[in-house]
């Protein structure tokens, strides 16, 4: 009576394998005990049939082994121009990459997705990652202007970008800095493959606008309070002042806050007298600023 349980095996890790005498009519135990007529596993170990017909035995043994491949790729983020090595060697395998390559290392320097196979004794394992590339740190400090009113905090914001570092001329680390002096700001924004700087000069002015108007002027030419104007000691825009004779007539008109009526009109001297004002313009903060009134000439 023979009993034949087959060649040693191995088996690809998750396969299973049936084993079985071939022999009928007779009763089975295996080396757990069992008694059925096959034996199912999936696991590594030795494993033995003993066959009994009629008081006469028989048996059989088989050794099964497991074949375990493993491949582990993970994601990678690389300087651009940089190359990743990848080994994936094991004892007595064949590779396969996506492209065909079979080697056992391979360079991957392109942003994309990669895959290796490594295949021993039959049983193959399959991994895939993607190469990333680092972006080079080109990030701008973003602020909604870069003028700003006296003693206003104003937040400075580095474009924020993964896995970057950002360090402030005064060593402030991260991508804000909140300042309220005029100066010049720089930030220095690093990530793995390189350095990179922004300023930004931030500017104060006065926005709390104060502005007036002298009530009379002496145009005689005697180096004193010659010429009239609008005195406003903020930047203001929009500025818009003219002067206007008895009879409504203007006499005198600018668009410059720094602008002065020296008394004349069309060259010639103009009579002393009362006349008209009016000017307007914007304060640094918005305000439309509107005035009118008289002033005196005096010779």
């Amino acid at each position: 009576m023979d009993v034949d349980l087959g060649n040693d095996t191995i088996l690809c890790n998750g396969e299973s394998i049936t084993l079985s005498s071939n022999v009928n009519g007779v009763s089975y135990q295996w080396q757990d005990g069992s008694t059925a007529q096959t034996y199912t596993t999936n696991s590594a170990g030795t494993y033995s049939v003993i066959v009994n017909k009629q008081g006469c035995t028989a048996a059989d043994t088989i050794n099964i082994e497991v074949q375990s491949v493993s491949v582990v790729l993970e994601d990678r983020t690389i300087c651009p121009g940089d190359s990743l090595i990848l080994d994936i060697t094991h004892p007595g395998a064949s590779y396969l990459w996506q492209d065909g390559n079979t080697s056992s290392t391979y360079i991957a320097t392109q942003r994309g997705n990669y895959q290796a196979t490594v295949t021993i004794n039959g049983c193959s394992g399959t991994d895939n990652f993607y190469l990333e590339h680092y972006l080079f740190p080109k990030a701008s400090i973003i602020t909604e202007q870069w003028s700003y009113c006296l003693n206003e905090n104003v937040m400075l914001r580095a474009q924020e970008m993964p896995n970057y570092t950002y360090q402030w001329q005064d060593s402030t680390v991260g991508p804000v800095l909140t300042v309220n002096k005029e100066g010049l700001y720089v930030v220095t924004i690093s990530n793995s493959c390189e350095t990179y700087n922004d300023s930004i000069y931030i500017v104060y002015t006065q926005c709390d606008c104060i502005d007036f108007m002298p009530n009379s002027f002496t145009p005689n030419n005697d180096g004193k309070n010659d010429k009239i104007g609008v005195g406003i000691d903020c930047t203001a825009t929009e500025f818009g002042f003219a002067i206007y004779n008895r009879w409504g007539n203007m006499v005198f008109q600018t668009s410059d806050p720094t602008g002065k009526w020296d008394g004349k009109y069309k060259g010639e001297p103009c009579d002393m007298g009362t006349y008209g004002y009016y000017y307007q313009f914007v304060s640094p903060r918005g305000e439309e600023i509107k005035k009118k009134g008289m002033i005196h000439l005096l010779r």
